[in-house]
């Protein structure tokens, strides 16, 4: 009987000695860590994450673009494409990545003001950058101002600069000049390849009319509408940017191909399944400008030979 009184008398010490431990003992304002040194009534300063903040404590400028663009298209009722959005942010960062070699200490993009455009505006016009990169370069600005609420904070080129010209300077290779055996040496080779996609559209765009865009999105279910006769148009395209492409019946042998082979890929759309429409169109425009290098090496050298004609 005694050991039991014993034992129980041990486990409510031993209880009341944990429960003690439960409760931390205070802790002065000078022992701390979160206070900053040299005065006791230093602002609480939260320890930073090292993987989402730059050097001096500064948040990306990538990080603080996205969040604004993004806050901004959900505001306005936009969605727009990850790649679309990524290319915007990469080049808006840029440009605060300029100012900072300008001298500028910008801590915060939603800070950005007309001193801030027009010193990019003048590095550009002086660093020699052509007449139509500034121009495109000033209308994302003036995009982004609008992001920032800041509408009509930054005009149009043409009200800085009246005499701007937005296609005052050539590229070195405008064009390339092809004759029409050419172009069909360049639809053969693109025949003889097991995809087909860049053969038909590259002949949708020279026959029928229609842009890339639109010839990448033609649905297979319009084709075979228009094929049984059911309807003289072709749709092409989703949502709200669906267009439909009239007169094109007299196309049919083209359609049907198109048809058939969308059929054998098990594909909606002419555009590859695993691509949305700016993969497609910068897969597509690649290819095409490869092929064409390839098979006409000195196709692009008619202009160069012709500015050089003028200068002797």
């Amino acid at each position: 009987m005694s050991e039991v009184k014993f034992f129980l008398n041990s486990t409510i010490e031993s209880a009341g000695r944990g429960q003690k431990y439960l409760i931390k003992p205070p802790v002065s304002d000078s022992k701390k860590t979160h206070r900053g040194k040299g005065s006791k009534a230093a602002p609480f300063s939260p320890r930073a994450n090292p993987h989402s903040v730059s050097l001096g404590g500064i948040e990306p400028y990538g990080d603080q673009v996205r969040t604004v663009l993004t806050n901004y298209y959900r505001f306005i009722g936009d969605t727009p494409r990850r790649r679309a959005l990524d290319q915007q942010v990469k080049l808006l960062t840029r440009h605060y990545e300029e100012l900072r070699d300008l001298g500028y200490d910008i801590k915060d993009v939603t800070t950005f003001g007309l001193r801030h455009a027009n010193a990019l505006l003048a590095k550009w016009m002086t660093g020699g950058c052509g007449s139509n990169t500034v121009y495109c370069r000033w209308s994302s600005l003036r995009s982004w101002s609008r992001a920032l609420g800041k509408n009509g904070m930054l005009g149009s080129i043409q009200e800085l600069h009246p005499g701007f010209n937005r296609h005052e300077s050539k590229p070195k290779n405008p064009f390339r000049m092809l004759t029409i055996e050419q172009v069909q040496q360049r639809r053969d080779l693109l025949r003889s390849k097991p995809d087909l996609t860049h053969y038909f559209v590259d002949r949708l765009t020279r026959e029928v009319g229609i842009t890339r865009e639109e010839a990448l999105q033609i649905e297979y279910d319009s084709l075979q509408e228009v094929i049984e006769g059911g309807t003289p148009a072709l749709r092409a395209g989703v949502g709200n940017r669906r267009a439909y492409i009239s007169s094109i019946s007299v196309h049919l042998p083209l359609l049907t191909e198109i048809r058939d082979f969308m059929k054998q890929r098990n594909r909606e759309t002419l555009s590859w399944s695993d691509l949305d429409l700016d993969a497609a169109l910068q897969k597509y425009s690649l290819r095409l400008s490869y092929v064409t290098r390839t098979l006409f090496p000195d196709a692009s050298r008619g202009y160069n030979d012709l500015k050089k004609g003028e200068a002797a």
